[in-house]
């Protein structure tokens, strides 16, 4: 015999069944997350197929190294890869910087690149268009912006022993 007769208890409630078989969520989810890195890294990891899950060894491709040439030839008209022009100039010994004043430094902005061989009074200056095709090749002058325009510029390795010294 109940001794509350107006109340129901938790306990005597019926509890309905839901008709739809409930999954464990935890790895259903655990599983498509899974699925969905796999997938996302399968152009960047290289993964054998024979190993288990938990046993996965990656291997994570290398960059393959810029081969460093002796001189770099920048000809006017020619399109320039302004990453690879840096990669070089940092090869051939030159420091970058915000501003070029100093020989063997070499800077790079939008659409110019300037860089102060050890040889020369002036840094070269060379202005691409918005196409990074080299438009104007030039020695740069602070006082008067420009000096000599050039068809060709020859980048050479930075030397310090090649560094023109003043006449006294």
């Amino acid at each position: 015999m109940k001794k509350y007769d107006d109340f129901l208890l938790e306990n005597d409630i019926p509890q309905k069944k839901p008709n739809v078989e409930v999954k464990n969520d935890f790895n259903s989810k655990y599983n498509n997350m899974l699925n969905s890195l796999k997938t996302f890294l399968s152009g960047h990891i290289k993964v054998d197929a024979n190993e288990s899950e938990k046993d996965v060894k990656s291997e994570v491709k290398k960059p393959e190294p810029v081969r460093i040439p002796s001189e770099l030839v920048i000809k006017k008209g020619q399109k320039i890869d302004k990453e690879y022009v840096s990669k070089i100039l940092s090869a051939f010994g030159y420091t970058k910087s915000n501003k070029t004043e100093k020989r063997g430094q070499y800077s790079m902005t939008g659409t110019d690149i300037l860089f102060f061989p050890s040889g020369n009074n002036n840094p070269y200056h060379i202005v691409l268009d918005f196409g990074d095709i080299a438009k104007e090749l030039k020695t740069y002058n602070n006082l008067k912006n420009t000096d000599d325009n050039f068809n060709v510029i020859i980048i050479r390795p930075y030397s310090r022993n090649n560094v023109l010294k003043k006449k006294r």
